[in-house]
């Protein structure tokens, strides 16, 4: 059971909407008067000397409006109540006096009062059957009114009261293996279908002792996970090709600032130098003399994580293709380089995992560029 609101982008084999005949909230003229966003406020006429009020026409506009907006959208929202439904919808609906009111819905005049009312006239034209009931055929039945409770009622009565013996052996087998079933697979419950990349190289690789970057040294107002937020920005939009400049990379983190791209109090965290370390090390000349570089890319993954398939999504902070295959780039803001290539193996075997299963082709290097370090690591994956 929900609202029509939330099964908006589900599809159900068999659906019943029901309370078609509850009325739809109209706004009512009131003393203190009525607000539109486009005609503005409507206020009521006072006379205070004389004692009375009355309603304005502005006032009726506004509420004229708003009566056609609140339609219009219960329209959109029948819609997708009746675009649910694969094989067979049911529409619901009451009313208090169907004698008094049939002429109404017959004529359409209670299409603005209910769902009931707007669906009623077309019914016969749609082809859609329509079936009556009268309250007192649709009494409530008690619980203890089925068999099938009376029975079961019965049956723990007499177990309670010792007299288990009563049971055929057929009937005991049977409640045996009821209560005793497992569905298969069923461990598969309590795990994830979807993970990051994150998720799962945590799971590989655990450590406590992470020192802090030296970016955070001088600056307390970023955490870490900010900081290498800055730093793929920045390493996202580059010249391969020029930032072994420094006159470039001062001219490029004003551009960014220029164009939103970085507020100036998170280009003052970016050292400068570490970005042209790698530019002037054999992995940046390669990343500029590369015919095509390609950087945050986002993909999804099929992967066998403990024996379930399980939906891998990240995103790729750099690769580029070389005759002898592709060559993978990691970006690292943290310390502790000693452990990075054991750290982020198995995050790094999942990109290339990614990359080779997307592109059909052999992922041949693999690297980690440590920015707190200015260094690249070299990492084997599997």
């Amino acid at each position: 059971i929900m609202t029509i609101h939330k099964s908006k982008g589900l599809e159900f084999p068999f659906v019943l909407v029901a309370s078609l005949g509850s009325r739809f909230i109209n706004d009512r003229l009131d003393k203190t008067g009525v607000m539109h966003k486009d005609f503005g406020i409507g206020l009521t006429l006072f006379q205070k000397e004389e004692k009375w009020f009355r309603s304005t026409l502005l006032q009726h506009a506004i509420l004229a409006k708003k009566r056609k907006e609140e339609l219009d959208e219960a329209v959109r929202v029948l819609y997708v109540a009746f675009t649910r439904a694969m094989d067979h919808l049911v529409l619901l609906g009451s009313v208090s006096n169907w004698e008094k009111d049939q002429m109404k819905y017959e004529s359409g005049s209670k299409a603005e009062a209910n769902y009931l009312g707007m669906i009623y006239p077309h019914l016969e034209k749609a082809g859609i059957g329509l079936r009556f009931f009268e309250r007192g055929s649709l009494q409530k039945q008690t619980k203890s009114g089925h068999a099938s409770n009376i029975s079961i009622n019965n049956l723990m009565k007499d177990a309670f009261a010792g007299n288990l013996q009563k049971l055929e052996q057929k009937d005991a087998v049977i409640i045996d293996e009821r209560l005793s079933y497992r569905y298969p697979n069923e461990d598969q419950k309590f795990k994830k279908s979807k993970y990051s990349v994150s998720e799962l190289n945590a799971t590989h690789f655990f450590d406590t002792a992470i020192s802090k970057p030296r970016f955070l040294s001088y600056r307390q107002n970023f955490s870490a996970a900010e900081i290498g937020t800055i730093m793929h920005v920045v390493m996202e939009h580059i010249d391969p090709q020029q930032f072994h400049r420094m006159d470039y990379l001062k001219s490029y983190m004003l551009d960014l600032i220029d164009r939103e791209l970085l507020l100036p109090i998170e280009a003052e965290t970016v050292d400068l130098s570490t970005i042209m370390t790698l530019a002037i090390g054999d992995l940046g000349k390669r990343m500029a003399n590369a015919p095509m570089l390609y950087r945050e890319r986002a993909f999804n993954l099929l992967h066998l994580n403990e024996g379930t398939e399980v939906v891998v999504q990240g995103v790729i902070d750099c690769w580029f293709e070389e005759e002898g295959g592709i060559v993978l780039l990691d970006y690292k803001t943290g310390k502790d380089g000693w452990r990075m290539d054991e750290r982020y193996q198995a995050q790094l075997s999942l990109y290339k995992e990614a990359l080779e299963t997307i592109l059909n082709k052999t992922v041949r290097e693999t690297y980690l560029y440590l920015f707190a370090e200015g260094r690249v690591q070299k990492v084997e994956t599997e």
